[in-house]
């Protein structure tokens, strides 16, 4: 029960840290790029491999996975864990795992996209 909580509280805190920067990072660039999904994107790529990558967290005294990982930035955004999960096999040198991994994952998520998108509500 205490990781769902840790993972729910983790997941509410990072979604509305996202919506803020998202909110002002399109404010400040005012463009059809999306840079502040993008922005978002790369800075929790960059968080979660901060806290895999260093000597930052005791895993042992805190609910750092459930709360910080998987709540927090992944209410912030899944792509971290696509980053790291990349990272990942490319550092155990499967790289053309890596690279089927990105492409079906662009792929699928976009094809996904546009599917849903001719639902038009009627489920």
């Amino acid at each position: 029960m205490r990781q769902l909580l840790s993972v729910g509280i983790g997941g509410f805190i990072g979604s509305i840290i996202r919506y803020i920067l998202y909110i002002n990072f399109n404010k400040i660039h005012g463009s059809n790029f999306p840079i502040g999904t993008l922005l978002i994107n790369v800075l929790g790529c960059f968080l979660i491999g901060l806290l895999f990558n260093s000597d930052l967290i005791n895993y042992q005294k805190y609910p750092v996975e459930e709360f910080m990982i998987i709540g927090i930035l992944g209410g912030f955004t899944t792509f971290s864990a696509f980053g790291m999960e990349t990272y990942n096999l490319i550092k155990n040198e499967l790289l053309g795992t890596a690279l089927l991994y990105i492409f079906l994952s662009i792929i699928f998520g976009l094809i996904a996209i546009y599917i849903s998108s001719k639902f038009n509500g009627n489920l």
